[in-house]
């Protein structure tokens, strides 16, 4: 009777002991993609800031969306894990930017990669870099960080 229960035990966890194995296996392809957007002045002063993460797996894309009072920024990020600890960061934005006098808008496009090793920062200024010799105003800047998800919970694991 003892055995009948043992295999009856062994074999109702062996799914759950496969379910197991492939659920570590998908959690290792999710990607986490961090990012940090902040605007300052040309005196390096902060004057605003946000973070944003989400989770995704190679090849899809990740929307995010910043809105002020005159500006619209749209950025579609897609990672692509390289399998050799790199990512190709594939990024579009796009930018509509409103005369508040006039009310006529304007639409700038673009479109870059880059290859990054995992948990190392992309910097993106999609409004340009402020030249110090000419005052042209805010800086926007967005950092993005992608990583492995797995890697982030060892990391906070170990803290």
């Amino acid at each position: 009777m003892v055995n009948k229960a043992l295999a009856l035990i062994v074999y109702l966890s062996l799914p759950l002991c496969l379910f197991s194995q492939q659920t570590a296996s998908i959690m290792d392809q999710v990607l986490a993609i961090s990012v940090e957007a902040g605007v300052s002045n040309e005196n390096a002063e902060k004057l605003w800031g946000m973070e944003h993460n989400t989770l995704t797996i190679s090849g899809r894309s990740v929307s995010i969306r910043l809105e002020g009072a005159n500006i619209e920024i749209y950025s579609y990020l897609t990672p692509f894990d390289q399998n050799d600890g790199n990512v190709l960061l594939v990024a579009h934005g796009e930018i509509i930017v409103q005369n508040p006098e006039t009310g006529e808008k304007k639409h700038y496009s673009g479109m870059d990669s880059i290859t990054v090793g995992f948990g190392e920062k992309a910097l993106f200024f999609p409004l340009g870099l402020a030249d110090p010799s000419v005052r042209r105003g805010l800086i926007l800047k967005i950092e993005i960080t992608v990583d492995f998800y797995t890697n982030l919970q060892k990391k906070s694991t170990k803290r």
